[in-house]
């Protein structure tokens, strides 16, 4: 049994080709194009010769009942009838997840996760997202969109507004898209007075950048290091509502930042939690963890799988 997993990213779009066991036959990788993502989903499909399945993990808030993206706040996609337009081209059963609910699913199935009944997946991306296993089964919610953890309010008087529309969100502090804002915030007023690189520099302020600037720069070392603390106090958030025995964590930003990302995600977790504290690892998925997730999805749900769920189109 061959499946294809797609993930529709802000920044990329995967497409591959694996088998039942998650072995990847095939695959590639290009930037997301709102205005066509579906034909570029088709291009990519279409080179594949069998498969009995199509699996979408996407950026939310979807309605993965009807099969429909809505309305996500880092990509210009409205009410995209995905599930409709594959069924239409390639005539085969397709199931559309989160992409942070998909991506706990194929870390239970393919990652660190196998054998575990309790486990959250956090992805630290463009956006924030968060995806959980609880009792063995994934959570969905009313409308198939719980776990909008990087929705979750730090501050409710914030001046940082998240690309939701709403201000103070997790998202609008440590989501690779607005972590300048934040950063230019606190030189604003925390480091105003002092000498930083950041202040003046001819490079672009990015993630990538600020990242980089931790290892020599005193003051982008402090803005990480805050970044890392709301970070950690949003996962503590995470172990009180869940209770897992694993948290995994994907997404760019934690992918080419270990250390720096999941030290203190550990140390503000392990203050600010009243539950016993779960093991927290970095996926070994990598940045395949939400075509993993997409594949599973079809297991879980479709052939083989006895769950009711989302529409098969």
């Amino acid at each position: 049994m061959n499946i294809v997993g797609v993930d529709i990213g802000a920044t990329k779009l995967r497409v591959a080709l694996a088998q039942r066991d998650g072995t990847i036959l095939a695959y590639t990788s290009e930037p997301t194009v709102a205005a066509r993502v579906v034909d570029q989903i088709c291009a990519r499909v279409r080179r594949f010769a069998r498969f009995d399945g199509i699996g979408v993990a996407s950026v939310g808030p979807l309605d993965p009942r009807a099969g429909v993206i809505l309305n996500p706040p880092n990509i210009r996609i409205r009410n995209l009838e995905i599930v409709k337009a594959l069924r239409a081209a390639f005539r085969t059963p397709c199931y559309l997840l989160n992409d942070a609910v998909a991506s706990a699913l194929g870390e239970q199935m393919f990652g660190a996760g196998r054998g575990a009944h309790q486990l959250v997946y956090v992805t630290l991306s463009t956006g924030i997202g968060c995806g959980a296993i609880v009792d063995g089964r994934i959570l969905m919610g009313k409308d198939g969109n719980a776990h909008a953890a990087g929705h979750c309010t730090v501050d409710p008087v914030s001046p940082l507004r998240c690309g939701c529309g709403r201000y103070g969100h997790w998202e609008a502090y440590c989501g690779g898209k607005n972590i300048p804002a934040f950063a230019r915030l606190l030189l604003r007023t925390e480091h105003r007075r002092r000498r930083t690189t950041l202040r003046g520099d001819p490079q672009p302020l990015t993630p990538e950048r600020l990242f980089a600037l931790a290892a020599s720069d005193a003051v982008a070392a402090e803005i990480v290091d805050r970044i890392g603390m709301i970070n950690g106090v949003q996962i503590a958030n995470l172990i009180n509502l869940y209770d897992p025995e694993l948290i995994t964590v994907g997404g760019a930003i934690a992918l080419h930042n270990e250390a720096r990302v999941l030290r203190p995600l550990r140390t503000f977790a392990r203050r600010h939690t009243i539950n016993r504290m779960p093991k927290i690892v970095l996926t070994p998925l990598g940045e395949m963890i939400g075509v993993y997730g997409a594949v599973a999805s079809v297991l879980y749900y479709g052939a083989g799988g006895a769950r009711r769920g989302p529409t098969a189109g």
